[in-house]
């Protein structure tokens, strides 16, 4: 996510390679957000309930997207 939001900083985009060297911190420091979130949340579950309708949302919007690049 981080690399796809520089690249397009400017409002023009621009080719920026993801590597683990520049991104490592980026990385490390959501997740660090991410497993305080599901702590504090934990009684209602709630980081496993937005991973779940991210993941089932985001396949139902994508699979006719992937299908028509196949083509």
């Amino acid at each position: 996510m981080e690399c796809g939001i520089d690249e397009w900083g400017t409002g023009v985009k621009t080719e920026i390679a993801f590597t683990a060297v520049d991104y490592r911190t980026v990385f490390e420091a959501h997740l660090k957000c991410l497993c305080e979130f599901r702590e504090a949340t934990k009684k209602h579950e709630l980081l496993d309930k937005i991973c779940t309708k991210l993941y089932n949302v985001g396949r139902y919007v994508l699979t006719p997207y992937v299908f028509a690049r196949r083509i």
